[in-house]
């Protein structure tokens, strides 16, 4: 279960919408944490210099897919 989904209500609506037309509905922290740099390091969404309209607007962005993600790798920075 998301943190968004037991931590906000008025989110589960809308991730139990999504979910049946999506096998994988994920907030964006999770599928960040998904993520590897290749030098092993995990990206940040937010920093401590974003402002709050920055930080809310990404705890409300879901990523929704037909296949399941696999943990990716990306280029270290």
């Amino acid at each position: 279960m998301s943190r968004r989904d037991s931590t906000d209500d008025s989110f589960k609506y809308v991730f139990s919408i999504l979910r049946s037309l999506y096998p994988l509905v994920q907030t964006l922290e999770e599928f960040a944490d998904g993520l590897v740099f290749s030098d092993g390091r995990k990206p940040l969404l937010v920093e401590e210099k974003d402002g709050a309209r920055v930080k809310k607007l990404t705890r409300g962005l879901i990523i929704c897919a037909f296949t399941p993600l696999q943990q990716l790798r990306v280029p270290a920075q």
